[in-house]
């Protein structure tokens, strides 16, 4: 069998998975970590989200805010949107260095969720990774008994 690009889909979509998933998951397991151990910090509200109602599914809401000189932004859920206007002053947890931000209302258990969904969607990618791997060890083995 002659094929013009010798990876096989499986393969290809289970590398493209896995490597969002890890990116994805990465950002949340920080977040965890920065809510356990993480200081309070006082930042200040530059933007607030204009509307707190998502329009769409993709809608995404950001705020704004200025800490030590820089202004960083952060989604928010359309819980807690409502609650934060301009020029408040906040207190978000930060690590130490005063690079990454978590709001205080946020819940261990809210990262662990997206924690969870990001470990089952490597796994799902590993999966598909191997089952190429498996099919095309299969096709070769079926390739060499036909000759």
């Amino acid at each position: 069998m002659n094929r013009l690009f010798p990876i096989p889909a499986f393969t290809i979509a289970g590398l493209i998975m896995t490597f969002i998933s890890i990116m994805i998951t990465i950002p949340d397991y920080e977040g965890k970590e920065i809510l356990k151990t993480g200081k309070l910090v006082d930042v200040l509200i530059e933007k607030a989200p204009d509307h707190c109602k998502k329009r769409h599914k993709r809608d995404i809401l950001v705020v704004f805010f200025n800490y030590k000189g820089k202004t960083h932004s952060r989604n928010v859920n359309e819980k807690w949107c409502k609650e934060i206007k301009n020029e408040q002053v906040l207190q978000m947890k930060s690590n130490d260095s005063g690079t990454d931000f978590v709001f205080t209302w946020e819940t261990e258990g809210e990262l662990s969720n997206e924690i969870g969904s990001g470990i089952i969607l490597t796994l799902f990618g590993l999966f598909l990774i191997f089952k190429g791997y498996y099919d095309r060890r299969k096709n070769k083995t079926y390739e060499q008994h036909q000759v």
